[in-house]
């Protein structure tokens, strides 16, 4: 199994600790490596397109998509629940991250919003979408029953995956974490278990 990321892509971050949760064994390749071999990987080459996941002689991307084909085919460990009310929390969660922040702040939005054509102010661009993200998450999250230790009870699921890789890519920018108690308490939670700190150091 071969994992094609981008340094700095939540996305990419999100799929790697859902394969650490569920003890999957991959090897990992940053598409910026110039010693990477990315020969037959046309959505990376011409697209820059991460993460993609090279499985069982098939190539998946998106991260949603993928967390959750490896739940279908790797299913020893499940981070998405048993019950649609809990799923589609947990989609739901997952997705404000994955469809409505991490696409403002993409690597390859980033490098643009750099440019001097763009006319715009990164800075403030980052911290708008951001900022708003994160209130959706907390309203989301906090005084909500079924929230416990992590986004849905007491067990990781695919919304952590996705909420810790966004929490600390974040927090290098324009992130408050003060602002967002719920979000905070849950996000450390996270980083008491090996499969979000391992990725979370190569970042530090």
């Amino acid at each position: 199994m071969r994992l094609y990321i981008q340094r700095g892509c939540t996305a990419s971050d999100a799929v790697r600790v859902a394969l650490n949760l569920k003890g999957i064994d991959y090897q990992l390749i940053d598409i910026n490596d110039t010693d990477a071999d990315l020969s037959g990987v046309p959505l990376i080459n011409d697209l820059r397109v991460t993460p993609v996941l090279y499985d069982q002689q098939r190539m998946q991307i998106e991260s949603l998509a993928i967390i959750e084909y490896l739940d279908e085919v790797y299913p020893d460990v499940m981070l998405l629940p048993g019950t649609a009310r809990d799923r589609v929390r947990v989609r739901s969660i997952a997705q404000v991250i994955i469809s409505d922040i991490n696409p403002m702040l993409t690597p390859r939005v980033r490098q643009y919003m750099a440019t001097e054509e763009t006319g715009l102010d990164a800075e403030a661009w980052t911290n708008h979408w951001v900022n708003l993200g994160f209130e959706a998450i907390e309203e989301l999250l906090a005084d909500n029953p079924a929230t416990g230790h992590f986004c849905l009870g007491n067990t990781p699921t695919m919304a952590d995956a996705c909420l810790a890789p966004q929490v600390w890519h974040s927090q290098k920018t324009v992130l408050d974490l003060g602002r967002f108690p719920t979000v905070q308490r849950v996000y450390e939670n996270c980083l008491k278990l090996e499969a979000f700190e391992n990725v979370a150091l190569e970042l530090r």
